[in-house]
């Protein structure tokens, strides 16, 4: 049982009583006796880095993106397209080039269905391990395994439907944590709606989930650096349906705001060694092309 009092507004005393087991304690407090005080100039302040908010809003630019600093977009090369962040195909490797920003990279047909989507990752660093798109249609529908996910403490399969997210199906044992610099053989089952899942030949687990049943496969990456390897979808009888070019990029679009003003040979380089704006600042180089021009879109 409790009871309170109130006073007037100018000399407040509360008192509670309350009776625990047979015990009474006792509250008082008296409002009128300071013990210290609040500073005017002390408030408090939320802001979401996200749309306009920052960058476009507080950090204004007369020139936008002046550093090549927000991430290439478009394709990788003819057979791998870049849907976040940035990516490069060289020496049969496909690997993102920061950690500083969430990435994904998708390839094949929206059709397909009933594949086994193999390949090696090596995490060369960061915080998480690795995303693995399947049954991708695009951005707010697909499926991914994320292996190492949440700190590196657990292993899942999450649904992005309509673009809400949630966890689907979770792993006890397989694929919690992931060591830098180890290579890693991934396996996923495609079969209707029936999922099962392999990493270094163990079966993680299975899933009977009815909401995604065809698309693309692909890497996803969040706050980590990953190369990957040996990328192959085969048919249940085992015909290779596709192994992407994984020796060729082709960026496509310098920066998520700017493009090419004029049809001229232009190099992306890529993360510049010195970053005058940041650590994501990109090189770009024009000097093999008299007449060169970019602008801002």
């Amino acid at each position: 049982m409790a009871t309170i009092w109130f006073a007037s507004a100018l000399s407040i005393v509360m008192i509670l009583i309350f009776s625990v087991k047979g015990h009474c304690a006792k509250i008082t407090v008296y409002p009128d006796e300071q013990i210290g005080k609040l500073s005017p100039m002390l408030y408090g302040q939320f802001l979401e880095h996200i749309y306009s908010s920052v960058v476009g809003g507080l950090w204004a630019e007369m020139v936008q993106d002046r550093s090549f600093e927000m991430m290439p977009r478009g394709q990788v090369n003819a057979d791998i397209d870049s849907v976040i962040g940035s990516w490069v195909a060289a020496d049969g490797v496909l690997s993102n080039e920061t950690s500083d920003t969430p990435g994904i990279s998708v390839f094949g047909d929206a059709g397909w269905q009933d594949y086994d989507y193999t390949f090696e990752f090596q995490k060369e660093g960061g915080a998480e391990g690795i995303l693995i798109p399947f049954t991708y249609t695009n951005r707010d529908n697909f499926y991914w395994w994320n292996i190492g996910g949440w700190g590196n403490l657990r292993s899942a399969v999450e649904c992005n439907d309509k673009g809400v997210k949630q966890v689907v199906k979770e792993f006890d044992s397989v694929g919690k944590t992931v060591a830098t610099g180890q290579w890693y053989k991934v396996k996923i089952s495609c079969r209707g709606s029936q999922f099962s899942f392999y990493l270094d030949g163990v079966q993680a687990g299975q899933m009977q989930n009815s909401t995604h049943t065809a698309g693309k496969v692909g890497i996803g990456v969040f706050a980590t650096r990953v190369k990957t390897r040996n990328l192959r979808v085969t048919a249940p009888d085992g015909r290779l349906m596709m192994a992407p070019d994984l020796k060729t990029t082709r960026t496509v679009g310098l920066s998520s705001v700017w493009s090419i003003a004029k049809s001229v040979d232009v190099s992306y380089v890529g993360l510049s060694s010195e970053k005058l704006n940041g650590s994501r600042s990109c090189e770009v180089d024009t000097c093999k092309v008299a007449g060169s021009a970019y602008h801002s879109q």
